[in-house]
């Protein structure tokens, strides 16, 4: 039964562990000047919704910022998304990467389909993640007698 629960623990570390993709935090002057060059010219501060072909814009110019966020990143997950077997940059793994650099800033890079005029089509959007959390619990108040 020991051997049960020391395995669960290390589950449950294993998780946390794997939202940590940086060894240091891509500064955000970076993320923004990254940002620029996928098409959100304001930023972080930027609320457009933008389609995959608007991102095409990011990956023409992953020569200018690509090779720079590398180091940013853990060993294992450099690999992973820049390595040698990796292939070139696409735009399913721009949104990805966006993705990342933007949660240590408390934004997230949301995904939205809609469908107009009988065809669908995927938008997405910088949003702040500090504006979707609920304000807090409700006021309460405990009396002990």
């Amino acid at each position: 039964m020991q051997g049960l629960e020391k395995q669960g623990g290390e589950k449950q570390r294993t998780k946390k562990l794997h939202k940590h993709l940086f060894r240091l935090n891509p500064p955000q002057e970076f993320v923004e000047e990254i940002l620029r060059h996928c098409g959100f010219e304001q930023g972080l501060s930027d609320r457009r919704y933008m389609s995959k072909g608007g991102l095409q814009q990011g990956v023409r110019t992953q020569e200018q910022w690509l090779p720079f966020l590398e180091p940013y990143y853990l060993p294992c997950k450099a690999e992973r998304f820049f390595g040698p077997r990796v292939g070139p940059l696409t735009t399913n793994r721009l949104v990805t990467i966006l993705r990342h650099i933007l949660r240590p800033y408390a934004y997230d890079f949301v995904a939205e389909e809609v469908a107009e005029h009988g065809t669908k089509q995927t938008l997405y959007q910088i949003r702040s993640v500090v504006s979707q959390l609920p304000s807090g619990p409700p006021e309460m108040e405990v009396v002990f007698s």
